[in-house]
């Protein structure tokens, strides 16, 4: 089995929004299989249900069901989306029907994202909306706040 990395592995930071009461201390993959051990000492895994979502299971128990969209979302395994792409993708799966802690992973990456960009360390081609604060990409990359 291959541990990931918190830093660069947004099963952690998923797991974290979905554990409530524990936290993702390491994560596994062994081919399509996911599984996890946490900070509390509890063992977890990742299957698939017969409706195409997944269940988070702690000790054998249920605790989240997780949408097919945001398990692809964050299982990806292809080389970084171009920024823009992946906005785009963030807002269109916000819109849909979502569990309310699949909503807040999401609002947590976005606001991730926000961050960066706000901060200088990434760049968008669009105009965004994060919170009270407008982007405007200018032509040379600069960004205004209004």
């Amino acid at each position: 089995m291959d541990f990931t990395n918190r830093h660069n592995d947004l099963m952690y930071g998923a797991l974290e929004v979905f554990l409530e009461n524990d936290s993702p201390l390491l994560v596994g993959r062994e081919g399509d299989n996911i599984e996890f051990s946490t900070v509390l000492g509890n063992h977890g895994s990742l299957s698939e249900n017969k409706n195409g979502d997944w269940d988070i299971l702690l000790e054998d128990d249920v605790v989240y069901t997780m949408e097919k969209e945001i398990f692809d979302l964050i299982t990806k395994e292809d080389s970084a989306p171009d920024l823009d792409d992946l906005l785009l993708e963030l807002s269109e799966l916000y819109q849909k029907d979502l569990r309310d802690k699949s909503k807040i992973l999401l609002e947590t990456i976005i606001k991730g994202i926000g961050y960066l960009i706000v901060n200088g360390k990434a760049k968008s081609e669009m105009d965004l909306q994060f919170g009270s604060h407008f982007i405007k990409a200018g032509s040379n990359n600069d960004i205004n706040y209004n």
